[in-house]
């Protein structure tokens, strides 16, 4: 009988704290994402996304009233500020299937450190940077394809 009204209570103490443990390695990766930077990323992009549709709403727009397009703009900025919370709660499952609570901890004392903090500040420069070397390297391998094809090919036509 005691087994059983311990069992009991450790059941239901257990289906009463789940939730709030889920709530903090949830908590944790949210202040994780702020830490990072990431959620300053997500915002800048957002910012970045709508300055690109703008232009091509506009051109869409071009017989439209003014008033219209305007009107369409504020709520593209509007959808785009609320979305980012949205976003931002849609990587949070993802987040903590690929970590786990311990990792996430271990993940936010490095961020904390000035060393952290620099790598924050600095990885979106850095991504930047790595595109733009990236997209050079594309580029030039597509160039060196392109001439290794053209030789192939004249090497297999018959002389003129």
């Amino acid at each position: 009988m005691l087994l059983r009204a311990i069992t009991i209570a450790a059941l239901a103490w257990i289906s009463w704290a789940a939730p709030a443990l889920a709530d903090s390695k949830s908590d944790k990766i949210r202040a994780l994402i702020r830490e990072t930077g990431t959620e300053a990323a997500i915002r800048d992009s957002m910012t970045q996304m709508t300055g690109n549709i703008i232009p091509m709403i506009r051109q869409s727009l071009k017989d439209a009233p003014p008033a219209l397009v305007a009107m369409v703009e504020e709520e593209l900025n509007a959808g785009f500020r609320n979305a980012i919370g949205d976003f931002i709660a849609s990587t949070i499952p993802l987040y903590s299937e690929t970590f786990s609570e311990g990792e996430i901890d271990d993940m936010r004392t490095f961020y904390g450190t000035p060393t952290g903090q620099k790598m924050a500040a600095q990885q979106g420069p850095l991504l930047q940077r790595s595109m733009s070397a990236g997209a050079v390297i594309g580029r030039r391998v597509a160039q060196e394809a392109m001439e290794k094809a053209m030789q192939r090919y004249q090497a297999t036509q018959p002389p003129k």
